[in-house]
């Protein structure tokens, strides 16, 4: 961490559940909606798989069995409906877990060394013990990012809420909201030790936590976009595999999965290219943390903030003081749970650079994974 500029960064509540404290309350609700939606998709998922087991079923019963292609077709779609319902499950499981830690338990901070990494990807295995002996064995977390685990390694502590008595818990970090899944193991197996990554200089760009940032956003964007079509598509082609008899009135259903995976493609295409217009009128946030020498700290008062439904980001507002004494209003356009709420625990705006209004600038929390975009407006005296 830059050994001058030292941010005040959010940490959450320990004298209440865990749910109580203001920003894990939102990812808490997310999770509740989120579950609800899940288990709408478990249920029309199952109905299919009913429709399409109900006539197999039926001919076993009449002893008229399925052969060749047919019966390779059929088993095909089976397998593929039984694993999109058993991926739904898992889901849905894992979140029902985290809920009951979030009701049952509080955060409480926790002294920790990473012992161990299983892989160089991020996120990846490690293993982290705790130097505090309020847990009797190691911390497994499944899929740690690398920033996190940074940040774990550069502060020396998390907060637990957990665990559970199947040895099950989260664990927060300073200043990032969205908890990690832990589980209690009795030894940490294989891994290298992990090293902090070192600062080279005031700049921003010299933090390499912060540019790890542009890496895992591009991975997000992957797992975004393969769930909202690769999912769908695979569906589809079930179904139409399933309808499909091999005879001439059913041939026309045969263009419809391909038909359908272009028009994927295709709105994939459209929003990647609206995605890349809007960053090149607004600014590259990673280009403009290239171009800044420094960070410079703005006193700042947080008016309002808007998540989106589906995600832990939105527009937000406020006003800044300035350095010559005006102020000014702040617009972020993408603004995520973990940078607004380190900017209500500082009250400060940390800017890239010299700020300058009536332009965008970028902006995010120094030493910490966190960035995004603002634009001032005209100061006023």
């Amino acid at each position: 961490m830059n050994p001058v500029q030292r941010a005040t960064v959010a940490t959450p509540a320990t004298d209440r559940p865990a749910r109580d404290d203001p920003y894990t309350r939102l990812v808490y609700d997310r999770l509740v909606a989120g579950r609800r939606r899940m288990w709408l998709s478990m249920m029309m998922l199952g109905l299919v798989l009913l429709v399409a087991v109900g006539p197999l079923v039926a001919l076993w019963l009449l002893g008229s069995g399925i052969q060749g292609i047919d019966a390779l077709r059929s088993l095909f779609s089976l397998l593929v409906l039984f694993i999109a319902l058993f991926l739904e499950f898992l889901v849905v499981y894992r979140r029902t877990r985290t809920i009951r830690l979030l009701d049952g338990h509080a955060w409480r901070p926790t002294r920790v060394d990473v012992v161990s990494v299983t892989s160089r990807r991020s996120p990846a295995p490690s293993v982290v013990r705790d130097l505090s002996g309020a847990v009797s064995g190691y911390l497994r977390l499944s899929r740690l990012p690398w920033g996190t685990q940074q940040v774990m390694l550069r502060t020396g502590r998390v907060f637990l809420c957990g665990p559970d008595r199947r040895g099950h818990a989260l664990v927060r970090v300073d200043g990032l909201c969205p908890p990690v899944a832990a589980r209690i193991v009795s030894e940490a197996k294989g891994g290298q030790r992990p090293q902090p990554a070192g600062v080279a200089g005031p700049r921003p760009a010299d933090d390499p936590v912060l540019m790890w940032i542009q890496h895992h956003a591009r991975y997000v964007m992957r797992t975004i976009w393969l769930r909202l079509v690769g999912v769908p598509s695979a569906v589809v082609v079930v179904l139409v595999l399933l309808a499909w008899s091999g005879d001439e009135d059913t041939l026309l259903l045969l263009p419809l999965p391909v038909f359908f995976v272009l028009a994927m493609a295709f709105t994939l295409m459209i929003a990647m290219w609206w995605r890349r217009s809007k960053r090149r009128r607004e600014g590259n946030v990673f280009a403009l943390l290239r171009a800044a020498d420094h960070w410079t700290p703005l006193p700042m008062r947080l008016d309002s903030w808007t998540p989106g439904r589906w995600f832990l980001w939105g527009p937000a507002t406020g006003q800044v003081w300035l350095p010559d004494g005006t102020t000014a209003g702040v617009h972020l356009s993408t603004a995520d749970i973990s940078l607004v709420a380190d900017i209500q625990a500082g009250q400060t705006l940390w800017v890239a650079g010299w700020p300058r209004t009536e332009s965008t600038m970028a902006v995010g929390v120094p030493g910490y994974p966190i960035v995004g975009r603002a634009r001032l407006s005209r100061a006023t005296p």
